[in-house]
C-alpha cells in the first residue's frame, strides 16, 4: 500500500493524532515543493491543526474533520485563534489535496485548489486529472481565460468534494451542485467534460442543464398541471393513448394537459356538484367560454390587445372541445374503445367511420 493509499484510507478509521501525523509525514515527502523549509513548515501547521482536532467532536477521522469545518473553519477564516502566521491554511491544503479527509463544497469556496492539486506527485490521480482539465479546456474559445479558469478550479472542487478520481465519475447532478456559488466557468467545464468524453451530448448551457433531464409522464403532467383528483384518471387515460396511437410530441401533450387542466379547474370551482365526465353539460361548457377569455386575457404576455381574443383563449376552448365532442361522446354512445376514436383523430377515413357508427347507435 502506498503513502497516498493509506492516506485516503485513515479518514474511516477511528481518530488518533499520532497516527495522523505520522502520515502526513510520509505523504509530504513526496510533495512537490520549492525547498526543505516549505515542507517542514508545512509539517509544523499539520500540528497545529491536530491540535483543533483534538477539541473536535466525534469517532473518526472524517466525523472531526466535518465538525471542524462547522466550527473552528469559519473562525480561522476570520483570523481568530489560528496559529501558523501566513502558512495556517496548509494544514488542511495537506489533508485534502492527500485524501486523508473529503471537504464540502461549501469549505472549498474561496479555496485555490488549483495551487493544492500543483504540489502532488506528477502520476497522482488528482495532478492526472488537473492536466485533463487544463488540456480540454485550452481548446475552448468561446469564453474567457478568467472563465477556463473557473471551469478547471470547478472540476477539480467535484473530485475533492465527491471523492471521485477520474472526471468519468462525474455525474449531471454534480454539475448542478456548483450553480449556486460557481455559475461562472460551469458552462466551460460542461463543454470540456464533453470533449473528453465525460457525457455523450453536446455541451448545454446553464438553463438547459438545469432542466428536467427526462420528459415527464402522463400522470405527471396531469398532476403539475394541477388537474383536480376526481378528474385526473381519465386525462391521463385520454394523454396516454393519444401518445401511443397518435402523437408522441412532447409540447403537444403539455398543451393539451394545460388546456384540459383549466376547463376542470373551472368544474370543480362553479360546478362542485360534478363530480365525472358523464355529468359534463352543455351549459356547463357555455359557461366556460367567458371564463376562458377573460383569463386569457388577464394572463396574455406583451403589449395589451385590446379586445382581441388571443390564440390562448382558442386553444384553451379548442382542447376541451375536441377531448369531449370527439372523443368521449364517441366512447359513450358507439362502443369503440378510447384507443380506437384517438386513432381516428380530426380527419380521414376512420374519423368517417366514427361517425357513422355513432348516426346509427342514435
Amino acid at each position: 500500500m502506498t503513502a497516498f493509499q493509506k492516506a485516503e484510507a485513515l479518514a474511516g478509521q477511528r481518530y488518533d493524532r499520532d497516527t495522523l501525523l505520522a502520515v502526513v509525514h510520509e505523504v509530504t515527502t513526496y510533495f512537490r515543493m520549492p525547498n526543505s523549509f516549505e515542507r517542514s513548515k508545512m509539517r509544523a501547521v499539520c500540528r497545529h491543526l491536530a491540535d483543533a482536532l483534538d477539541r473536535c467532536s466525534g469517532s473518526t477521522l472524517q466525523q472531526r474533520w466535518n465538525d471542524f469545518e462547522k466550527r473552528v473553519w469559519p473562525k480561522w477564516k476570520a483570523g481568530i485563534d489560528r496559529r501558523g502566521g501566513t502558512y495556517w491554511i496548509w494544514g488542511a491544503r495537506v489533508l485534502i489535496s492527500a485524501r486523508i479527509i473529503v471537504p464540502s463544497l461549501d469549505m472549498l469556496a474561496n479555496v485555490r485548489v488549483n495551487q493544492w492539486i500543483a504540489h502532488l506527485p506528477e502520476d497522482h490521480p488528482l495532478a492526472q486529472q488537473h492536466r485533463a482539465l487544463l488540456s480540454a479546456t485550452a481548446t475552448i474559445t468561446w469564453t474567457s481565460s478568467f472563465n477556463r479558469h473557473l471551469a478547471v478550479c470547478n472540476g477539480l472542487r467535484i473530485l475533492l468534494a465527491r471523492g471521485y478520481d477520474s472526471l468519468h465519475y462525474i455525474k449531471e447532478n454534480d454539475l448542478k451542485l456548483l450553480s449556486a456559488r460557481w455559475s461562472k466557468g460551469t458552462d466551460a467545464l460542461d463543454a470540456a467534460l464533453c470533449s473528453v468524453g465525460v457525457f455523450s451530448r453536446t455541451p448545454k448551457r446553464g438553463s438547459a442543464r438545469h432542466g428536467r433531464k427526462q420528459r415527464m409522464t402522463a400522470s405527471e403532467l396531469v398532476e403539475n398541471a394541477g388537474v383536480p383528483d376526481r378528474f385526473q384518471q381519465v386525462v391521463i387515460l385520454y394523454l396516454e393513448t393519444y401518445e401511443a396511437r397518435v402523437s408522441d410530441v412532447y409540447r403537444t401533450l403539455r398543451h393539451k394537459v394545460i388546456a384540459l387542466a383549466h376547463f376542470w379547474r373551472f368544474i370543480r370551482d362553479k360546478h362542485p356538484s360534478v363530480k365525472r365526465c358523464s355529468e359534463i353539460l352543455p351549459r356547463h361548457v357555455r359557461d366556460y367560454i367567458p371564463h376562458a377569455i377573460t383569463r386569457a386575457r388577464a394572463v396574455q404576455r406583451g403589449p395589451g390587445a385590446g379586445e382581441e381574443v388571443r390564440p390562448t383563449a382558442h386553444s384553451w376552448l379548442g382542447r376541451p372541445a375536441r377531448f369531449f365532442f370527439r372523443h368521449l361522446r364517441l366512447v359513450n354512445r358507439t362502443g369503440l374503445s378510447l384507443q380506437a376514436v384517438l386513432s381516428a383523430n380530426d380527419s380521414g377515413d376512420a374519423a368517417h367511420f366514427c361517425w357513422i357508427r355513432l348516426r346509427k347507435s342514435t
